[in-house]
């Protein structure tokens, strides 16, 4: 969701998971590569 991202913030709106915005855009990417997010 586009919501959960505010800058270099990232928030989840469903359970509040909070990070770094680009961290979690690199373990998403990572985790894609690597087939674990199937």
């Amino acid at each position: 969701e586009k919501a959960n991202r505010n800058g270099i913030h990232f928030r989840c709106q469903k359970c509040g998971y909070t990070i770094h915005a680009d961290l979690n855009g690199a373990i998403n990417i990572a985790k894609a590569i690597s087939g674990l997010s199937a």
